[in-house]
């Protein structure tokens, strides 16, 4: 008796653990890109054990780029990447918590971001801009 009950007190503790079903970003999480000259942001909220990736191009007329971080992902991992005009990677880091730091330097012109989500829970909040431009709230 006490073996079956230790058995079920086990499986309903990891039953919680699970995660739920495996989601791409969907109009569920509000998701947004904004891409415009010397700016990329992307934005998606509210996800919940979303796998997902996609890489987005964007003109990048200054060597360095400041990447502001305002994610919060509570749970699985996000990844951005970032390669100059060239290919060369300038940034490559997880999504992070109210961080702003910058690339290394880089080839002005035509940019890549990369964004994966990897069993992602949360908020996903980044934008790449030039140094010195006020950040958008």
């Amino acid at each position: 008796m006490r073996t079956r009950l230790i058995l079920v007190a086990t499986a309903l503790v990891l039953s919680g653990c699970q995660d739920t079903i495996v989601k791409a970003i969907g109009p569920e999480n509000d998701p947004a890109l904004t891409v415009r000259a010397d700016y990329y942001r992307y934005y998606a909220n509210d996800m919940d054990n979303v796998y997902d990736e996609f890489t987005t191009e964007f003109n990048f007329s200054d060597t360095v780029a400041a990447v502001i971080h305002r994610n919060f992902v509570h749970h699985g991992s996000g990844r951005l990447v970032i390669t100059d005009n060239i290919g060369d990677t300038v940034y490559n880091s997880g999504l992070e918590w109210n961080l702003d730091l910058k690339s290394r330097a880089g080839r002005p012109g035509r940019w890549k971001a990369y964004l994966g989500l990897f069993g992602a829970r949360g908020r996903v909040d980044v934008r790449v801009q030039k140094p010195g431009t006020p950040i958008e709230e």
